[in-house]
C-alpha cells in the first residue's frame, strides 16, 4: 500500500516509486486522501 498526499503526487515522486514497484510485478494499492500537516488533536 502506498499512502501519500496530493502534493507529493504532483511532484512526481509517487509515480517513480509506484512504477518501480510495479516493474517487479508487485500489486500496489494507492491512498491519496492524506491531509498534509494535519492539526494535532490535544
Amino acid at each position: 500500500m502506498c499512502i501519500y498526499d496530493k502534493g507529493i503526487k504532483s511532484d512526481g515522486i509517487v509515480d517513480t516509486i509506484i512504477n518501480s514497484i510495479k516493474e517487479e510485478d508487485i500489486k500496489v494499492v494507492e491512498f491519496d486522501e492524506v491531509t498534509p500537516d494535519p492539526p494535532s488533536s490535544k
